[in-house]
């Protein structure tokens, strides 16, 4: 069975409540635990909002809207302009947390420009998921998944001593690259459709089957069969339910996880591939690659020469 961070398995007791985790000049960022007896993050640090960016950090989502719905996982992504915490709804009453990022107009108007005249925000949510609340929502995937790492990288320090806290420039720095990865992915976002919730209840099971093993077998006829139907009627189901393929998601579940071994143990690379379902370890230095930008080691090595510069 795969292995994963605690905080993956944690109790509400030990869930975080709504706190502010990093604030700048012209975002601020929340932490927001949710179950269906826990009231949603309603506090703001300013206003207006002209975008907000939330992260799903542990548990299972439900996004719905008269028209749409999604399922969310660890590393799904929601951005629009009057995002609202309580339209994420977790499944089942499972436990689980997020985190939310507000931008000013001033800062998202400025990455927006950053990324050029074909990339406009604008578009961007139009093209989404749910066009007529401004809303798209972006499964885990191997371009969020970056992102997701920095982010609870983020919450991380926070919760730590002053002393080891993320530097400012640092935390501006996954503040933009976070509103950056949501505005890039966002216009290539597949829509997700509304399904009944029989169904959404066997992908969700499918759902789960790849959080808590993702590195046993978690092939289509696999997650298939633990959602109870037949391959090509799952598949279908699959991306109405949550905007990508089943292999694409297991990628992004094991590359979220290969991140956090390289970033808290010291296991050798290959052995860490292996442990988080890559069978093959030039696949693994592929994919890593193609996910963060540079390969494993190099990642490792950054990560620990920045903890220690912080």
């Amino acid at each position: 069975m795969g292995r994963g961070p605690a905080w993956r398995h944690a109790t509400m007791r030990e869930l975080p409540r709504n706190r502010i985790v990093s604030q700048g000049e012209g975002y601020a960022v929340h932490e927001c635990a949710r179950h269906r007896d826990t009231p949603p993050l309603s506090s703001r640090p300013f206003e207006p909002i002209a975008l907000r960016v939330v992260i799903v950090t542990s548990g299972l989502f439900r996004y719905r809207t008269p028209s749409r719905q999604a399922l969310l996982t660890p590393g799904a992504m929601v951005i629009g302009e009057a995002m609202r915490i309580r339209d994420l709804e977790p499944v089942d009453g499972d436990a689980g947390t997020m985190l939310a990022f507000d931008y000013s107009k001033r800062l998202a108007a400025s990455v927006q420009a950053s990324m050029g005249p074909g990339m406009s925000a604008l578009r961007s949510l139009h093209d989404g998921l749910d066009a007529e609340a401004g809303v798209a929502c972006l499964p885990a995937s191997k371009r969020t998944v970056r992102a997701f790492v920095l982010a609870t990288q983020l919450a991380g320090d926070s919760a730590g001593d002053s002393a080891g806290k993320m530097p400012a420039a640092d935390a501006d720095s996954i503040a933009i690259a976070v509103l950056d990865t949501a505005l890039t992915a966002a216009a290539e976002a597949s829509s997700a459709e509304r399904v009944a919730p029989e169904l959404e209840m066997r992908i969700a099971r499918a759902l789960r089957h790849v959080e808590r093993h993702h590195a046993d077998d978690c092939s289509l006829d696999a997650l298939a069969q633990e959602a109870g139907l037949g391959v090509f009627h799952f598949l279908r189901s699959f991306k109405r339910c949550v905007g990508q393929t089943p292999c694409q998601h297991v990628m992004a579940v094991r590359l979220r996880e290969a991140a956090e071994f390289l970033a808290t143990s010291s296991a050798r690379v290959i052995d860490i591939a292996i442990d988080s379902g890559f069978g093959d370890l030039s696949h693994f230095n592929a994919s890593f690659r193609e996910a963060f930008g540079v390969q494993p080691s190099a990642y490792r090595k950054r990560y620990r020469t920045e903890r220690m510069t912080a």
